[in-house]
């Protein structure tokens, strides 16, 4: 039986795809964008370092496959082997974990004495600029008087005074 509102696919002209939803192309265009890391983020570690993380590595690797291989060789089970195994590499990785922080320790000590070296090597010349400077200044063009600072004695005769206009009065006919 054939249904009055069917038609045959063969009839029926090709779909036009459906543009995909707006939130969608925000996700697939925030995915496609990565952050690369700037040049002031990318630290790099001292060939010491470097060296020391890397022969513990490959150290507790040899350890563990000798472990485990003296263990087979010598017909441990399989519980033994795991706890020899474990034992020897908590031991090891803790004193091969000593050693790294320590070298780690002081390359950081010596990188921390060199940068305040070089900070106080610039500083040394800018401070002598600013010596030269000042002592190249000439003096000023106007004299000084010859005292600067009244004399405590001249003023004792006021120290009692509330009112500050006769004080001022005072004061502005000496100086006239």
């Amino acid at each position: 039986m054939k249904k009055e509102n069917e038609t045959p696919l063969a009839n029926q002209p090709p779909s036009e795809p459906q543009p995909p939803a707006k939130g969608a192309e925000k996700k697939k265009k925030e995915k496609k964008v990565k952050e690369k890391p700037k040049e002031t983020d990318i630290i790099f570690l001292p060939v010491l370092v470097e060296f020391s993380f890397a022969f513990s590595a490959v150290i507790l690797a040899i350890v563990f496959f000798a472990v485990v291989g003296v263990s087979v060789l010598t017909g441990a089970t399989l519980l033994d082997i795991v706890l020899r195994t474990s034992v020897t590499i908590l031991v090891i990785g803790s004193l091969l974990i000593l050693i790294t922080r320590q070298i780690s320790q002081d390359v950081l000590n010596d990188a921390i004495l060199e940068k305040k070296e070089k900070e106080e090597e610039q500083r040394q010349p800018q401070q002598a600029q600013s010596e030269m400077m000042q002592t190249e200044q000439p003096p000023p063009l106007q004299a000084q008087p010859e005292q600067t600072q009244p004399e405590q004695n001249q003023y004792d005769e006021f120290a009692g005074t509330d009112n500050f206009e006769e004080l001022g009065n005072h004061l502005s006919t000496e100086a006239q």
